[in-house]
């Protein structure tokens, strides 16, 4: 989903529901390794739960591989507090 301009004003919507997020809210973010080494953050979640779901969804449907799914969802929990 992401951003979109509605009105002159820029509103986030999560990646996983399509919910949108107010400015207030925190938001959680997928990091995962790219080619070149670096970790890089993908995505906008309304809560951890949202993103490890995705994870999950991505994970079962072959877009991303096994080791590099769990490398994510051990950050991400590590990143929420969830270990």
């Amino acid at each position: 989903m992401g951003r979109r301009k509605q009105l002159d004003t820029q509103i986030t919507y999560c990646d996983y529901t399509g919910l949108p997020l107010s400015p207030a809210q925190s938001r959680y973010y997928i990091e995962i390794g790219s080619k070149s080494g670096k970790v890089v953050k993908v995505g906008t979640y309304l809560s951890w739960e949202c993103a490890r779901g995705h994870l999950q969804w991505q994970l079962e449907n072959d877009l991303l591989n096994t080791d590099e799914a769990h490398r994510a969802i051990d950050r991400l929990c590590k990143a929420a507090g969830r270990e």
